[in-house]
């Protein structure tokens, strides 16, 4: 079983940003988490298709992503049974879990969920 939780972070500066996060958390059959398992997150486009999302590892911290489209890297692995990735955008994503942790069974299908930012006034 894995969960995905979105978080919201609003950046005020010169302007207005919106940073969006998105958490997996995978867990066992007797909810402990657990390392190891591999997983893709993908992004509904325009064509109504899901494509896979490029993610750089943040030097220096054992569980954190970021997205990066310049990287070659498609993989998103669990440390401490989480891996979070930051600068989503907004949209439709799907996680797909491609490898289980070892000696575990993977989780099977897809998983869909929405990334929005907050209304302002």
């Amino acid at each position: 079983v894995f969960v995905w939780m979105t978080s919201k972070t609003v950046t005020v500066a010169v302007g207005e940003t919106v940073d969006l996060t998105g958490t997996i958390k995978k867990f066992d059959e007797y909810n402990n988490l657990i390392d190891g398992a591999k997983f893709k997150l993908q992004k509904l486009n325009d064509n109504k298709s899901y494509v896979t999302i490029n993610v750089s590892k943040v030097e220096g911290e054992e569980s954190l992503y970021k997205v990066d489209p310049e990287s070659a890297n498609d993989i998103i692995e669990t440390t401490g049974g989480k891996a979070t990735v930051y600068y989503l955008e907004e949209g439709q994503y799907s996680i797909v879990e491609v490898e289980a942790a070892e000696g575990k069974e993977s989780a099977q299908g897809r998983f869909q969920s929405s990334c929005s930012g907050f209304d302002h006034d």
